[in-house]
């Protein structure tokens, strides 16, 4: 085999991309890349013990550098187990290169075993599925795969069988390297002048009380500056959508609230507004159906498109600002309100309440918090507005076992920063594999593990129901009967564990274990 493969050519062509990080669980049909790895020093590369770390810590890693790492995953098994964080990336909108190995190709005819319609698995969760030709293509299925996932900021899969991995290539010239690296993403479109003069139109009718509902870049710092300043000339308010990618949050940033998660609570969030703004965001629906309760949460309102999705909306938004500039303000502006936090003596037991007001009092300045799990959530938003600066990164697709591996990405991506993963007990059992990495990359990730011992949101979905649990329902729904010991679970991962029942013992942990090098699990027991 010459020194030059298919694989080598792989590797530099995304590097020269930018792509310094892979994820990846390798199988038989994937050494051709880990050799190629290991020749170049060109990629940092990170092994984890389950697919939906690796695709789950790309997404966390776009989150916060706007960029794509690449994940390295085994034929159509080991792509399923990546699909669940793949699908929360695709929501989240985040760049992610996954590279798939396959057979080679003279023996797929054969139905070995492991033998899947890769793309076909793929397709649900990404924007761009491929396959490479040959092996001294492979720069270019490269090329067309990094300006689906940076263009369109989505999942682009190329699928690269073991032969185009192993068999000789020229290696990639200084030319095309010098080409791949002088691309840069697509800038997002500028939304239709006619569109942001009709919402002006609407907005400076006297009867108007916008209502902004926030998502994609209008999250954005210097977009959600504009949304006051527009509240407050119009008498409006704002919301962000339940979940986000990625939002910073404290000192004097703007802070809006959450559209509520239950239907009929967002419902009546929404009901007053006139009309419904949405700026860098769909129509809300509700997560689930529910009978006699709304699925399309802004049925019956106005309701008017700013920016999409996939356009500029500080553009749209500074253009909207102009054009209101004759209204005089309605409204005074508002400060950022110093959060109303309880008091919570020391010797209070914890519950999620208290852990989210400790977890907000303590953590870092410039903290990145890696948030999943309902037990912990509202009080930890409520308790650091106004608090300390951090970015927040939450579940955007709903499927659980994000937290822990968006928190490994984070850390990465940003290694001079604390990340604090808030992560529920139940969602860590799918990706607690994590650990091991966190520890093997030394990365500085504080998990406040919220062991509260049950499925608490299932708890909550059958008093809905109107059911009393029996028997079996009890038994669907808790996670005793054996306990889940996470601090021996945590050290066998080589992740230091400490163990806090009440106030003042989480705030000492937790104190601690941001100053520590390296991954600290702090067990926050709630009652």
């Amino acid at each position: 085999m010459s020194d030059t493969t298919g694989a080598d050519r792989l590797v530099a062509a995304a590097a020269a991309h930018g792509v310094g990080l892979c994820l990846a669980n390798p199988g038989t049909t994937e050494m051709g890349l880990v050799a190629a790895l290991d020749r170049s020093d060109a990629m940092r590369s990170c092994l984890v013990l389950f697919e939906g770390v690796a695709t789950g810590a790309a997404d966390g890693y776009a989150r916060l550098t706007g960029t794509p790492a690449m994940t390295l995953l085994h034929l159509g098994p080991g792509l399923a187990y990546g699909l669940p964080n793949m699908h929360n990336a695709h929501r989240a909108r985040s760049p992610m290169l996954v590279v798939v190995g396959d057979h080679t190709t003279g023996h797929l005819r054969l139905d070995a075993p492991l033998t899947t319609d890769v793309e076909g698995l793929a397709r649900p969760m990404s924007g761009w599925v491929g396959r490479t030709s040959s092996p001294g293509a492979v720069d270019l299925a490269v090329a067309d795969a990094w300006g689906a996932a940076t263009d369109r900021r989505d999942v682009a899969t190329l699928v690269v069988p073991a032969d185009h991995q192993t068999d000789t290539a020229v290696p990639l010239s200084a030319d095309a390297i010098a080409r791949y690296g002088s691309r840069r993403p697509r800038a997002r479109p500028v939304p239709d002048g006619a569109v942001v003069d009709a919402v002006a139109a609407r907005l400076a009718q006297p009867d108007s009380r916008p209502l902004f509902l926030l998502g994609a870049d209008a999250l954005d710092v210097s977009a959600r500056v504009v949304v006051e300043r527009l509240c407050n000339r119009t008498g409006g308010t704002a919301f962000t959508g339940t979940t986000m990618a990625r939002i910073a949050r404290g000192g004097d940033v703007p802070e809006f609230g959450r559209l509520p998660y239950f239907p009929e609570d967002a419902a009546a969030a929404l009901v007053a507004a006139t009309p419904l703004v949405l700026v860098g965001a769909r129509p809300p629906v509700a997560f689930f159906g529910y009978a006699g309760r709304p699925g399309e949460l802004a049925e019956g309102l106005e309701c008017l498109t700013l920016a999409t999705e996939d356009e500029a909306s500080l553009v749209a938004l500074e253009a909207l600002d102009e054009a209101l500039a004759h209204i005089r303000p309605r409204v005074a502006r508002r400060p950022v309100a110093a959060p109303v936090v309880p008091e919570y003596s020391d010797g209070q037991s914890l519950d999620g309440w208290s852990v989210g007001a400790v977890v907000a009092e303590t953590m870092p300045h410039d903290a990145i918090v890696s948030l999943e799990g309902s037990t912990v959530g509202h009080g930890f938003f409520t308790a650091s507005a106004g608090g300390a600066r951090h970015d927040v990164l939450t579940n955007t697709g709903g499927a659980i076992g994000q937290g822990l591996p968006v928190a490994l990405g984070a850390a990465l991506a940003a290694p001079r920063r604390r990340v604090v993963a808030v992560q529920s007990d139940g969602s860590a059992q799918y990706t607690l594999q994590t650990l091991w990495t966190m520890a093997r990359e030394s990365t500085d990730v504080t998990v406040v593990l919220v062991s509260n011992r049950r499925y608490g949101i299932l708890e909550t979905e059958l008093k809905r129901l109107g059911h009393a649990p029996g028997h079996v329902a009890e038994r669907m729904t808790s996670l005793t009967g054996p306990a889940l010991d996470w601090q021996a679970t945590a050290r066998g991962y080589g992740v230091p564990a400490v163990r806090a029942g009440t106030v003042r013992e989480l705030r000492e942990a937790l104190t601690r274990a941001h100053c520590e090098p390296g991954p600290t699990l702090v067990e926050a027991v709630v009652v």
